[in-house]
């Protein structure tokens, strides 16, 4: 007490002092769109330009997984292999130290036996230290039609220097569109034939055009270096002597010419119907989104100034995170400030004392000061979670003020007394602590979830944990001092209260009925659990109003058929439905292609329904364009952090891949017919889609005319794609070298093509070779090291995950019966894996939080049976708020999902705060020798007030988090809806049955009350 009652100015100068030093904290925490996910993700990228898909597989990706089968805690090993290139991506069990596995599977691949040496070594990628992650997006176009090579040369000389150096950007990434040069040596054919030159001789002549370096030259005393020079400028190529015929010497430019243009034909990109480049940034681990992102449209109105005097060049905002993260802290700011509003009535209708509520209030900015000089500290992000933890905190900062402020005011007469306050405060400080521990420590399991989906909770977990701290800290030693330092007064009249507590409390004396009301209570959990339980999901779905549509192709085709037969038939379509206005209302579109079809975004703030667009679209956009198919969607915004979390892939496997690819084509089809709303699409490749051009050499010609199979292979390949020879260095800028004859309009064309062969006479490629057209896969997927046929499944948006899980496998089975398929086996991926785990993760955390709950409790009570009576208003409590979501479902959509699922956890400390309010009175009334009912009455008395106005503000708090407002809000209303549901339940039936529990003589009797309270003394 006299401790108190010296420092009372130090503790207000340090709490003043936290209040400065946290708004500076607020201004420095980075704040971000989504928390940084560390997946437990390894991918590996490989590339061998020109060779098949069979070549590809067998040769590097089927020895490259031998060498990764034997990597600890694999999950599973998914390879997706096409032309020229694969993708390998290894999962790890979330347990896994990342570090130690990405340093096995370097020394793996490595160890790779017979890798070709033309291929270069896979590149490897660590999603577990947040790779994953774009900050930015964004469309380079012209005004004009311009080559893309000069879309290249502005990239790389005027957008990328100038994005790199700002603060806050890691690295900016062209995707599906290679900023690398290639250079074309064009021969003629004829012309070498013309000079008897053949292939190889080019390709000889062309393959050593750099600087080497040779051993050292000793003269003398000194040792020299030896360089032979061999590099030539680009300008210089054609003087490149290739041969000499007698007298003459053969040149480059007299049998070819040279070109520069991209490495890769670009697949179909545009903005507003024009050409045009996309590319996103990669953030930095630091980085601070809107910091970052004002920079960035700084310097995009300084670069656009200089890119309009090139062809009318432009880089226009695709994706700015830093609009969702200004409209929720607008929503959290109005939610916060609402919330306390109310609470503040609550408090008033309750404590009609001005100065005692502004007291209790000012525990708030004190409380969020600590949350975020802490944040600073331990470097934590501002993000759509952690601002969650920040709203949820407010109605939980206050609880603790008003018990405490409410006690010392019960003391205190009409004047204020140091003593009568300390006496007040004295008697909830034990409670307080406790009560405050237990709902820090139930967090802490949350914060060792290992699961991806875990890590979205660790910011909220660590967020709450400090403000209920730093509010246990207010209301012991701040507040006092504040009250000694206003000199607070009040008093109550408690009389005519006991009377009505002890009334209703002897309604509890007869066993039989406080056993009914037990009995009661028990029914009403278990119905709600059995009949009101909603449905499982992954993760809520807040949408963005920006509308997507993916334009399927049903067959496979060329980059300029994609952009002759869809692309520009598309953006057509679409000025022309603008000229008319027949279009939905946007500010502007972009398209851009894959492989297998094209994204269509439409930008928009009006919140026009997807239903207009997907009806726009294939009515108006689509009808005319053959062998397509199109849906359009919102944009999830959680899909940033949790791609694919409503997607299943169903994986076949067996030991034929014809038998596999025939059930593939079957059970997709009976799918679609069977899950109305779902998409269901080829994971990979289950219709051979492609056509290669076979060939087959003539051995017996091949070796009259001196040439080897793989000479003539060489040939075929430079006639066609081109011949690599290495890497030309023009200007300090790698520009890939080929050798390449001029395009070949067709098979028979390319046979009919005249060669020089080794043996110095000309023939026909069609002498040597036979070539047909055969049909051929475009992309082989391999799980764990086996051929598979998998589909990709995406859940209607109105329908929880873990039902359409359970309706999927139900329809699989039925199918695997009707078709009497036993030789091949189904294993389910993606949102199964997730939900499963985060369950498992869960059920985990609940078992250790029950008991820690229960040993805390112990702890503080000293009494097993009562402490048993606390823990026995957690399931009614919880009941509760499973019957609030379902009811808040009817009305709104709302299922269980994993964050809403969070919410019982927090909703536990809450429940068990009042319990310990209620128990801990109730104990020490007994041992001050009341009776039971006695004891029961006194308690509800004496922490009434208390518990209805936490519980109040509790309510209160969350209730503005249920108002639609900004995109994110339907992330935060599940956590809303628990815990209103639960409070609810708690201070009505909760309560009552702790009640009836108290009244039973079990509990504990009066003498062993007083021996507990005289071994905690």
């Amino acid at each position: 007490m006299n401790a108190l009652k010296k420092y009372q100015v130090p503790i207000l100068f340090i709490a003043a002092l936290c209040l400065v030093i946290g708004i500076m904290s607020s201004q420095r925490v980075s704040k971000v769109l989504l928390p940084e996910m560390k997946l437990p993700e390894i991918g590996l990228a490989v590339t061998w330009p020109g060779k098949s898909i069979s070549e590809v597989e067998k040769s590097l990706i089927i020895p490259l997984e031998r060498e990764l089968a034997g990597i600890a805690n694999v999950k599973s090993t998914v390879s997706w292999v096409e032309k020229g290139q694969s993708w390998t991506s290894v999962t790890f069990h979330s347990n896994t130290d990342m570090t130690k596995a990405y340093s096995e599977i370097q020394t793996k691949v490595n160890q790779v036996p017979n890798w070709p040496l033309e291929a270069p070594k896979p590149l490897i990628f660590d999603f577990s230290n947040g790779a994953s992650s774009t900050l930015a997006s964004f469309f380079l176009h012209a005004r004009d039609d311009v080559p893309t090579v000069d879309f290249i040369e502005v990239f790389k000389d005027e957008v990328e220097p100038a994005l790199i150096g700002i603060k806050g950007v890691a690295a900016v990434k062209v995707p599906n569109q290679s900023t690398r040069l290639r250079l074309n040596i064009l021969f003629d054919e004829k012309k070498l034939v013309h000079n008897n030159v053949t292939i190889d001789e080019v390709i000889t002549a062309l393959d050593d055009l750099y600087d080497q370096s040779g051993d050292k030259l000793h003269l003398g005393k000194r040792a020299y270096q030896m360089v032979f020079k061999g590099e030539e400028k680009l300008n210089q190529l054609g003087e490149v002597i290739i041969k000499a015929n007698g007298q003459q010497l053969v040149r480059v430019k007299d049998v070819a010419t040279t070109e520069i243009i991209e490495d890769e034909e670009w697949l179909p990109t545009s903005y507003n119907g024009r050409s045009a480049m996309f590319f996103f940034i990669q953030p930095t681990n630091d980085v601070d989104v809107l910091e970052t992102i004002s920079l960035v449209k700084e310097k995009l109105v300084e670069m656009n100034r200089k890119l309009e005097k090139r062809n009318g060049f432009r880089v226009d905002l695709r994706m700015d995170n830093s609009l969702a993260i200004i409209d929720s802290l607008k929503f959290i700011s109005f939610s916060s400030m609402l919330g306390l509003a109310l609470a503040c009535i609550a408090i008033f209708a309750f404590i009609r004392n001005v100065p005692s509520i502004g007291l209790v209030f000012a525990s708030v900015p004190f409380s969020l000061s600590i949350v975020f000089i802490a944040m600073w500290i331990a470097d934590k992000q501002l993000h759509l979670i952690s601002l969650a933890g920040v709203s949820l905190s407010v109605g939980l900062i206050v609880d603790a003020s008003i018990i405490t402020i409410e006690s010392i005011q019960r003391e205190l007469k009409r004047k204020f007394s140091f003593e009568y306050m300390y006496k007040g405060l004295m008697r909830v400080r034990s409670a307080l602590i406790s009560s405050t521990l237990t709902s820090v420590l139930i967090f802490i399991p949350i914060v060792l979830m290992s699961s991806k989906e875990g890590q979205l909770f660790e910011d909220l977990a660590f967020v709450i944990s400090i403000a209920l701290m730093a509010s246990l800290v207010y209301s012991l030693y701040v507040l006092p001092a504040l009250c000694t330092a206003f000199n607070i007064e009040n008093r109550y009249e408690i009389k005519s209260q006991e009377a009505k507590s002890y009334r209703f409390v002897t309604l509890f004396s007869n066993p039989a009925l406080a056993m009914g009301y037990i009995v009661l209570g028990v029914l009403f959990t278990v119905c709600s659990v059995m009949f009101f339980r909603p449905e499982l999901d992954v993760l809520p779905n807040p949408q963005v109003r920006d509308v997507t549509a993916f334009v399927r192709f049903e067959k496979n085709l060329s980059a300029r058929a994609i952009e002759r037969q869809v692309a520009d038939p598309i953006n057509k379509a679409i000025l022309t439905s603008i000229e008319n206005n027949t279009a939905p209302e946007f500010d502007y579109f972009t398209q851009r292609c894959v492989a297998r079809g094209c994204f269509l975004n439409f930008a928009t703030n009006k919140n026009i329904p997807v239903e207009i667009y997907d009806e726009w679209l294939n009515s108006t956009i689509l009808a005319s364009i053959v062998g397509v198919s199109g849906s359009a969607e919102k944009e999830a915004l959680l899909e940033l952090a949790l791609p694919n979390n409503r997607a299943i892939e169903v994986d076949l496997i067996g030991p034929e891949l014809s038998t596999l690819t025939r059930v593939g084509v079957e059970l997709m089809a009976y799918l679609t017919e069977k899950l109305q709303g779902a998409e269901v699409f080829e994971n990979s490749e289950i219709v051979k889609s492609d056509v290669v051009i076979e060939f087959t050499p003539e051995k017996e010609k091949l070796a009259f005319v001196d040439m080897s199979v793989q000479q003539l292979n060489n040939y075929l390949v430079a006639m066609s794609y081109g011949y690599y020879i290495g890497d030309y260095f023009n200007e300090g800028r790698a520009v890939a070298a080929y050798v390449k004859g001029h395009e070949v309009t067709s098979v028979d064309d390319l046979l009919s093509r005249e060669i020089i062969t080794p043996d110095g006479n000309v023939r026909s490629l069609g002498e040597l070779t036979q070539g047909a057209m055969k049909p051929s896969d475009s992309l082989i997927m391999r799980v764990n090291s086996e051929q598979v046929a998998s589909l990709y499944i995406e859940a209607p948006e109105t329908m929880p995950i873990g039902k359409f899980i359970t309706i999927l496998k139900g329809h699989v089975a039925d199918f695997f019966e009707q078709k009497q398929v036993f030789d091949v086996a189904v294993q389910y991926r993606g949102s199964t894996d997730d939900m499963g785990t985060f369950m498992s993760e869960f059920a985990q955390i609940l078992a250790i939080s029950i008991v820690i709950l229960f040993g805390l409790i112990w702890w503080f009570i000293k009494s097993a049976k009562a402490t048993l009576v606390v823990m026995l208003s957690l399931p009614i409590s919880m009941a509760g708020g499973l019957l609030a979501v379902y009811l808040f479902g009817l009305i709104r959509y709302q299922n269980l999902d994993m964050i809403t699922i969070i919410g019982f956890i927090m909703l536990m400390g809450l429940v068990i705060n009042n319990g310990i309010l209620l128990v801990s009175s109730f104990m020490d009334n007994l041992a001050l020798s009341a009776s039971r009912i006695e004891a029961i009455s006194s308690a509800i008395t004496h922490r009434k007030r208390a518990i209805l106005l936490s519980t109040l503000t509790s309510i209160v708090g969350m209730m503005p988090l249920l108002l639609p407002g900004a995109t994110s809000s339907e992330i935060y209303q599940g956590l809303a809806v628990v815990i209103i549901g639960g409070m609810l339940t708690n201070i009505t039936l909760g309560l009552l049955l702790m009640i009836a529990l108290l009244s039973l003589p079990w509990v504990t009797s009066q003498q062993g009350a007083t021996q507990l309270i005289h071994k905690s003394a």
